[in-house]
Formats: C-alpha cells, structure tokens, sequence
C-alpha cells in the first residue's frame, strides 16, 4: 500500500523536476546534468523533504545522510552510499529506484530505516533500475523490512549482514540475487511472472511460489533442515508444469517453503513439511470455510472445499495459513487459526471465535475493503488502509502472545475507519504500546463495557468502561458527538435509557443503573457512540458495545443465617500487599467479586504489620485499611475471615515461634487481642486463622 502511494507521488514528482518546479532538493537538474554531491566522511547532513537524483546525477555519501522524505533516483542517477550511513525516517515514505537508476551500498555501509511499524518505509524499483549491497549492513530497527521490485529491475546483494527478516515483493522480469546473507528473508510472488530468484550461502530463505492458472503440481518438498541445501525449482523440475519463475538455492541453511495456489490451478503436495501456505480468495463471490485452516496441522488427505483451482494436501503438516481476500470477495470465516489476513480491494471478510497468530505479520485492511473480526484473539497488530473499515468486536489484540513482535502499534491509515468495540490490546509497560491510534485523516472509535455479568435488582449499579474516539492530524471534519448507555431485557426490543452524555469517557463511570423493580432474568446493556463525521457508508452508531447481564433477586444475607449454617461460603483470597506494594481496593473490585457470585473473602493479614513478632509494631495505618475492606465487602454482602501470616516478617523461623525462644508467641497473642477487640462487634466477620502461612 505505502508503495503503491509513493510511487504515484515519484512519478508526480519527476513531472515537477524535469519542468523544474520542485522545491525539494535536486541533483541533476541543470546542465550538464552529471553533478556529483558528496557528503564527506566526517560530515553528518539531516534533510527534511524528497532528494531527487536524476540526469546522470550522483550523490555520494561518505558520512551519515539522515532523511525524513522520499528519495528517488531515476534516469541514469546514482545513490552511492561508501562506508557512510544512511538513516531513513518519518513515516509513510520510500526509497525508489527507477528509470535506470542505481542504489549502491558498499564498504562496511549502513542502510537503516527507523521504522516502529510494518510499511513505514520501503525500497521499490522498477524499470531497468539496479539496487545493489555488497559489503554492507541493512537494519530495520528489529522490524520488517520491505523491498518491491517491477519491470526489469535488479536487487543484488552479497556479502551483507542483515540481523532483520526482510520481504521481497517480486513482479515482471525482475531479479533477486543474493550470496552470503544473514538474515535473509521471503520472497513472495504475487503473479505468475517470469522472476529470477537464486540464493547462495544464505541463511533463513522462505519463498512463496505462485501457481497461477494452468499450473499443474504433483510435488513433494525437500524436509526443512539446518543443514545446508541446494535445489533449483522451474518448469523443467518433475512434477511441476506450467511455472514461468525459476527459484534456486545454493548451499543455504534454514530453507524453508511457501506455496500460493491461485484459481485455476491444481496443486497436490504430498508428504511435505510447509511453512506457509497462502490461500487468496479471489472475488467476485462468497464463501465460507470453517476450521479447515489452521496453523500447525497435520492433513492425511485433504482437497479444500473451494471450486475455482484444485489444492490437496497429502501427508502434509502447514506451519502456517496466511489468507487473503482480493477483487470484492466476501469470505465467512469461523474457527481458523491463521499467520496473518489481508482484505483488500472492496471485499469482506467476517471472522469469528478465530486466532491470528501473526507469524507473517498481521490482520490488515485497506482498499476500501470491511474486516468484521469478532470473539478472537490477534497476537500480533492490526492495521487498516486508504477507506478500509475494521470492526473488532469482543476479541484480544495482544502482540505478547505473538511468536514475533514485528511491531506493537495498532494504527488506521489514511482515511479508514477502526472501531474497537469491548476489544482489549496488551501492553508490557504502557497502554501507549498498542492502544488503536489514528494517522492522516483516519477515525478510531472506542467503545468498552467492563463488568457487571451478574447484579442484584433494587440496586443501583455503577457501569463502568470507556467512550472515546481518535482522530488523525490530518482532518477536521470529524468530531466526536455523543454516547448513550441502555439496557433491554433479553427477549424483548424496546432500549431504556440509562444515560446519554457528549463527554468523552475513558476508563470511567459511563452511567449508574437503576434495577429498582427488574426481574430476575438476563439483560443486554448497549453502549453505542454518535461521530460527526462526513463519511458515511458506515456508521459509528452501527457499531455498539454490548454486554449480556444477569439480573438476580438479592438473597437475604445476615448473621443469624451465618449462624445456622445456612451459607456456603465462597470467594477470594485479598491482599494487603503484593511484590509491587500495597494494594489497595476499591467498590468496583467488591461489586465485581459480588458479580461472580462471592459472599466471602479472607483478608491476608501480615504479622509485622499487627505487632505479631517480637520488635514489630501495630500500624494503626495498617489497621484502617483492614476496617476498609471489611466494610467493602460487608457493602457487598461479602463475609470476612481474617488469616495472620508471617510473609516478610524480619527473622521469622519457625523453631524460634515453636519454643517462644523470645516472646513470639507472646506477640501473636498479643496481636490477636488486638484484631479480636477491634472486630468482636462486627457481625461480617466468618472467621479467624491463627497462623497461615509461610
């Protein structure tokens, strides 16, 4: 996508440059046309906008170039970076090489994009453009880097180390070469074109090899190994028939293999091991798979159920199903687990109770496309493009749970829309990690209901959760307007109102619930969210949070039924302190243990903090935060059992404490004396244990 944008604007900016219109920095716009800038060896230059090399034009770097901008190198110019560095940054731009170009990297060089998500920079080449590293270093800042290659364009490289996974698009005629590099990456073919692929002394080569329509495979692929292998797949290999692409490798290590089935072909693959397998479903029509595809499956025989092209799988294990959805195809997806999805190009895709594992990347959208991902989990990143539209509903985006971490940012682009409706996104540190942002002119909405699940009628019931939406920089036009909070009884369809509000919320009080008069039955609460906003295919108030809610008659809890054992008690242990610290809690934490069906908690009480061991102290502090979760949970119907334990007790051991070697049991008495006349009045309280633990 961040390709295709800059390669219209290359071409709108070569227009302004051979009519000299271009206020961005140009080399080879005047006679007689073969300048030469160089950047020394002890000079460090930053540039903020596009570099233009055209017209037998050169830049040589021999010190540090840092650029926020596209370069492009076009009509015989030269990008020569000798033992210098190069550092590419912003967003959203890309180096092109095109019209004959050449991008050269040599002597120890450093090519290094600053990227923190997936697209962020790209190298693209066309024509008869030449992209060469020998010698060299490529960092992409522990992301992935991206490289297309068109017409009859050339990436060479040899001798270079690269520690990041990189992708080669590869289209037309064009060639990858590449010896001696470490890490090295996938090639994925995309069309049935007539690429040149060939790979020495390399380590980690994946390709996807396209079979296009007409193609007709009957094979069995070499077992991955880390030893060494050298095969060389086209046209003339057995069993595969009607392939214009020739993929060889040399004495690499880390091989590993990806086939692309396209409509019209008829693909078996027999006893093999893939890595990846990308199936693109291809509109215009509909379908619908369920459970076929997932990652890390065996297949004793399988044909998959799509009529367009013939795929079997015999004695076969993927590793990985990555799928696409292309040319206005509706797919209906449930209980597949995948490495990654793109939706693109106006087609729909709704997925539920399903698992991207992101091995190759991501769930995307872009091209005007709709992604309604519902009840799942991505352990990766989600991104959506120019006029997408993604709906997460009730899922899990957590790039933690993920086997790579090619990124943690979860953006829209552009002018797309992405509403995260009761949707979680895992951080390690900071929610900024991975909370859904908007770039350009793109919407997020964020709607979440925390709990309750269960409630008591007669009973106001503070809801909880968040309202908000982001906006991109980029527009103006969008606004938020307001958000209504109701509730409905499960099998009726008229919605009350329990507040309405044009405030933004974040992790707050969004309204307090009245049940006063309900019956004891399930109820939907609704959070829906209005937007004042220009577009409108699809509305931001279609897309509600919801929660289903029981609504219980509160039982009757007091002492006397204590008393005649009329009670089960069940709930939680709560702390007073934990590794971090205190911890401290609040009416939402009881009314959320209420909402489980809880009516009791032992209260972990530390001895040092109740004068329970010689040279300790009572914390009268310690003691009002006790009095304060029993007064919580009383609040809550939640009885109490009050446990004394010796966790970080200075000297604690349990021989001195056995022989009361100096006053320890004396204190523990004590200590009880204490706690005993403080709560001998309070009727919540269930229990004492004497001594717990360690």
């Amino acid at each position: 996508k961040i390709l295709k944008k800059n390669v219209i604007f290359v071409w709108a900016i070569f227009s302004f440059v051979i009519t000299g219109y271009c206020a961005d920095w140009v080399i080879g716009d005047k006679p007689p046309y073969n300048e030469t800038y160089v950047i020394s060896s002890t000079e460090t230059l930053n540039h903020s906008g596009n570099i233009i090399i055209g017209n037998y034009g050169t830049l040589k770097v021999e010190g540090i170039l840092n650029l926020t901008g596209n370069i492009i190198v076009t009509n015989f110019g030269k990008f020569l970076v000798n033992g210098g560095e190069f550092h590419h940054k912003g967003d959203n731009t890309c180096v092109a090489v095109i019209k004959n170009g050449q991008m050269i990297f040599s002597n120890n060089a450093l090519y290094r994009e600053e990227l923190s998500y997936v697209y962020q920079h790209a190298i693209y080449s066309s024509d008869t453009a030449r992209i060469e590293f020998r010698d060299s270093r490529i960092d992409y800042n522990g992301c992935t880097g991206t490289i297309e290659l068109h017409g009859n364009s050339i990436y060479l490289a040899n001798n270079v180390t690269a520690p990041d996974w990189k992708t080669w698009y590869a289209y037309d005629t064009s060639t990858i070469n590449v010896t001696n590099m470490h890490t090295s990456g996938d090639i994925v073919l995309n069309k049935n074109d007539p690429i040149t692929m060939k790979f020495t002394d390399s380590d980690s080569v994946m390709p996807w090899l396209h079979f296009g329509n007409g193609a007709k495979v009957n094979y069995t692929f070499p077992a991955p190994s880390t030893a060494p292998v050298t095969i060389k797949i086209d046209k003339q290999t057995p069993g595969i028939e009607g392939v214009p692409w020739s993929f060889e490798i040399v004495n690499c290590t880390n091989t590993a293999w990806g086939i692309t089935p396209y409509p019209g072909s008829k693909v078996t693959i027999n006893d093999s091991i893939l890595t990846m397998l990308l199936y693109r479903f291809i509109g215009p029509s509909s379908g619908t798979i369920t459970g076929i595809m997932r990652n890390a499956s065996y297949y004793d025989n399988l044909t998959v159920p799509v009529s367009d092209r013939t795929l079997k799988l015999v004695n076969t294990y993927v590793n990985w199903w990555k799928v696409d959805v292309r040319e206005g195809y509706e797919l209906h997806a449930s209980s597949i687990v995948f490495s990654e999805m793109i939706v693109r190009e106006n087609s729909k895709s709704y997925l539920t109770n399903s698992i991207c594992e992101g091995q190759t990347l991501h769930l995307g959208a872009l091209e005007d496309a709709f992604v309604h991902f519902e009840n799942g989990e991505i352990w990766s990143f989600v991104s959506a493009w120019d006029n997408s539209v993604m709906v997460l509903k009730n899922s899990l985006v957590d790039y933690r749970k993920g086997p790579h971490h090619y990124q943690t940012r979860n953006i829209a682009h552009e002018n797309s829309r992405l509403y995260c409706l009761n949707t979680s996104f895992g951080y390690k540190t900071s929610p900024t990690e991975s909370e859904p942002e908007a770039a350009d002119s793109a919407l997020v909405m964020y709607l979440k209901l925390n709990e309750p699940d269960i409630v008591y009628n007669n009973s106001n019931i503070d809801i909880t959760g968040s309202a908000w939406i982001k906006v991109g920089p980029s527009t103006t036009t969008i606004s938020f307007n307001k958000y209504r909070l109701s509730y409905k009884k499960e099998e009726s369809q008229d919605w009350t109102l329990i507040n309405e509000s044009q405030s933004q919320v974040k992790d707050g009080l969004l309204g307090t619930w009245n049940t006063a008069g309900l019956e004891s039955s399930s109820y939907t609460l609704r959070l829906e969210c209005w937007i004042n906003d220009s577009r409108q295919d699809y509305p931001a108030n279609n897309y509600p949070a919801e929660l289903k809610v029981r609504v219980l008659s509160r039982p009757e809890v007091s002492y006397t039924a204590f008393k005649e054992k009329n009670i089960i008690l069940r709930g939680f242990v709560t702390l007073t302190h934990n590794e971090l610290g205190e911890v401290n809690y609040t009416s939402d934490d009881y009314r959320r243990m209420e909402s489980w069906g809880a009516n009791c908690q032992s209260i972990r009480m530390h001895a040092v903090n109740i004068g329970a061991w010689p040279g300790s102290q009572v914390s009268q502090p310690y003691l009002e935060r006790l009095d304060n979760m029993v007064s919580l949970g009383k609040a809550h119907g939640i009885y109490t059992i009050l446990k004394m334990t010796m966790y970080g007790t200075p000297g604690f051991n349990w021989a001195d404490l056995w022989n009361n070697q100096n006053g320890e049991q004396d204190a523990v008495i004590n200590a009880w004396r204490t706690i005993s006349d403080r709560y001998k009045n309070e009727t919540f309280i269930a229990g004492y244990d004497l001594l717990n633990e360690p």
